[in-house]
């Protein structure tokens, strides 16, 4: 990717600790209750972990009788840069979670059920077509508009309304998420029909997180990964950052159940990758 390529991209990074901090407030803030509620298989547990840090803020409401999935309070999030995308004098922020359509979940669930009943899994396997992201998002407009829908009937128009949207790489990959590179909102293309919502947000899982802001009329590279000066890195082994926030939360909260977002690719000997 030349250089000039990205020139012009809009690029929000935060401390890598902010993501660890985001699991500890979630599980000091939130009651059991809230946390059951979070749903791993859909990945809303991821996006309240982003979401928290980003917003520097846990959320106020976790959806449990119908109303959105969560819900913040503008006022305690107003020193984040998320805060700029938001409506002008809105109070909360509320945020629809969506994880994108594909087999993977299933054919993980299906494994799970296997390993109970003592059954070799060794020989199975699933395969994924790799896509452009643009192609990856067009498929997903009607799950994004049914989000809008969602928003617009639990919302008030005063408060700010947002989508979050999943991708895992086992049920969509795209070809610009294989590179190491994490900017890639230069590539998408505008969002022109979600006028009546602040935000798009669009976790690549593991390692990319793109924002379509509907004010700024842009896309926004979102990193969490961020490195202060003389602060070492934080050691993940196979996983990425997100993935070792999640094995926090997930052991803090007591699942044991797992997560189909907890994976890692491995190059073969033949150069085919594995997950």
């Amino acid at each position: 990717m030349e250089r000039s390529d990205i020139q012009g991209s809009i690029v929000t990074v935060i401390p890598q600790h902010t993501i660890l901090w985001a699991v500890d407030a979630l599980v000091q803030n939130l009651s059991a209750d809230e946390i059951t509620s979070l749903r791993v298989r859909s990945g809303e547990h991821l996006a309240a972990i982003i979401t928290t840090a980003f917003m520097f803020s846990t959320p106020t409401e976790i959806d449990s009788s119908g109303g959105a999935d969560l819900v913040f309070d503008v006022a305690a999030a107003s020193d984040s840069s998320t805060a700029k995308m938001l409506t002008a004098g809105a109070k909360l922020a509320a945020f629809e979670a969506k994880s994108i359509t594909g087999d993977f979940r299933r054919f993980d669930a299906q494994l799970d059920q296997m390993r109970q009943r003592g059954e070799d899994t060794s020989n199975t396997w699933h395969e994924v077509t790799v896509k452009s992201a643009n192609t990856i998002l067009n498929e997903a407009r009607p799950q994004i508009l049914r989000a809008r829908d969602q928003l617009l009937k639990k919302v008030a128009p005063t408060d700010s309304r947002n989508v979050f949207l999943l991708v895992h790489p086992l049920d969509q990959l795209a070809i610009e998420c294989v590179d190491d590179n994490p900017v890639i909102g230069h590539l998408l293309d505008p969002i022109d029909y979600l006028d009546d919502v602040d935000t798009l947000w669009v976790l690549w899982v593991p390692d990319h997180l793109t924002v379509w802001s509907t004010k700024r009329q842009a896309w926004i590279n979102l990193i969490f990964a961020g490195t202060l000066e003389n602060e070492r890195p934080i050691e993940t082994g196979v996983f990425s950052l997100l993935q070792t926030a999640e094995s926090e939360f997930l052991t803090k909260t007591g699942n044991v159940n797992g997560s189909p977002y907890m994976f890692a690719f491995s190059s073969g000997e033949d150069g085919e990758y594995d997950a």
